[in-house]
C-alpha cells in the first residue's frame, strides 16, 4: 500500500472533491474553493511525499472547470459569488476520489490539530504530540516515514 500511496496522481476530481467533502453542506463559494484549491497545491508541493507523486499543472479555475465539464459538481449562480457544490448522487464516487489522495493530508492535518485550542504552541510539544500519535496515522495510511524521523520532518515543515 505504501508504494501505491508514492505513486498517487494528485489531480482536479481529487483536490475538489477533497475540499468540497470537508464541509458540512458540500458546497463552497468560488472564491473560498479557489483559495483552499491554491493552498492544497502549495502543501502537496512543499510536503516532498514522494518523487513519483504528479500533480495537476492546472489552476485552481482549470481544476473546477474540469470537475463541472464532467458534471461531478454544480454550480449555483449567485450576484455576491457562485457556490460550488455537490450533489446527492456524486458525494459517494467523489469520497472514493478524495481517498486517493488523502494520506498526503495527514501529517500536515496532525500539524495543525496541534493548534485546534491555541494560536501558539513550541515545536518540541509538536514534536511530542505527532510522535504519540503519528504511529498510528502510519499503520492507518500506510505512509512513508518512520517514527523517528517525525523530529526532522516537522522541523523541516515548520
Amino acid at each position: 500500500m505504501q508504494g501505491i500511496n508514492d505513486c498517487c496522481a494528485v489531480n482536479a476530481i481529487n483536490l475538489v472533491s477533497t475540499a468540497l467533502l470537508a464541509t458540512t453542506s458540500q458546497a463552497m463559494d468560488e472564491n473560498e474553493l479557489i483559495r483552499i484549491l491554491s493552498f492544497y497545491n502549495v502543501l502537496i508541493t512543499g510536503l516532498n511525499y514522494s518523487d513519483r507523486i504528479t500533480l495537476t499543472r492546472q489552476n485552481p479555475e482549470e481544476l473546477i472547470a474540469r470537475a463541472e465539464a464532467l458534471n461531478l459538481i454544480h454550480r449555483r449562480k449567485h450576484e455576491m459569488g457562485d457556490f460550488i457544490y455537490l450533489d446527492s448522487s456524486n458525494t459517494i464516487l467523489l469520497t472514493y476520489y478524495r481517498n486517493n489522495t488523502l494520506h498526503l493530508f495527514a501529517l500536515p492535518s496532525l500539524i495543525a490539530c496541534c493548534f485546534n485550542n491555541t494560536q501558539r504552541i513550541s515545536r518540541e510539544k509538536i514534536i511530542q504530540y505527532i510522535s504519540t500519535t503519528f504511529p498510528f496515522l502510519k499503520s492507518e495510511f500506510f505512509l512513508p516515514w518512520e517514527t523517528d524521523e517525525m523530529e526532522s520532518i516537522v522541523e523541516y515543515g515548520l
